[in-house]
This record gives structure tokens, C-alpha cells and sequence, in this order.
């Protein structure tokens, strides 16, 4: 099984909250974009390949610059609990 990260967020051209998982080797080594399911608007999580900026950016960065926080927590389970690491 291959490892993989799932992100939880809220578009906000239209506020809708929806969950997205994707792989650990495309967030670290490629390019991720997620789709919102009710505007289908799409949001850069990740480019290490250059495709929509010239150094390598995660959605850590994105939020880092501006001004925003990135909440990080485990789960234990396919449909355990959630454990929130602190900041």
C-alpha cells in the first residue's frame, strides 16, 4: 500500500469543506492539485515540478506566506480517530 496524506479544507470562492487524499511521493516530488466538489474550483497543494512556480512549493508554503495556519494530525485508522499533533 502505498502511503498517503489526506487534507481537509474549505474553498473559499464558495466556503464548501471537503476532504482530498493523495500520495506522499506526488506532495514531495510532484505536482498536486485538488478540485472543490461544488464549484470546481482547483487548488494548488503542491508543485515540485515547476508547472505553476519557479521553486518548489507546498500548500505549508502557500499558507505560511499568507498568514494562515496548516492544522496537522494523525489518524489512526481508515476510520479511526484523529489525533491533532501540537503546533
Amino acid at each position: 500500500m502505498q502511503p498517503k496524506y489526506q487534507l481537509t479544507m474549505t474553498c473559499k470562492p464558495c466556503s464548501h469543506r471537503s476532504s482530498h487524499e493523495f500520495s506522499k511521493q506526488a506532495y514531495h516530488h510532484g505536482t498536486v492539485l485538488v478540485k472543490c466538489p461544488k464549484c470546481q474550483n482547483r487548488h494548488l497543494i503542491a508543485d515540485h515540478l515547476g508547472i505553476f512556480s519557479d521553486e518548489p512549493v507546498t500548500v505549508e508554503d502557500i499558507l505560511t506566506g499568507k498568514s494562515e495556519k496548516l492544522r496537522k494530525g494523525i489518524q489512526h485508522a481508515p476510520e479511526g480517530d484523529i489525533e491533532w499533533l501540537p503546533e
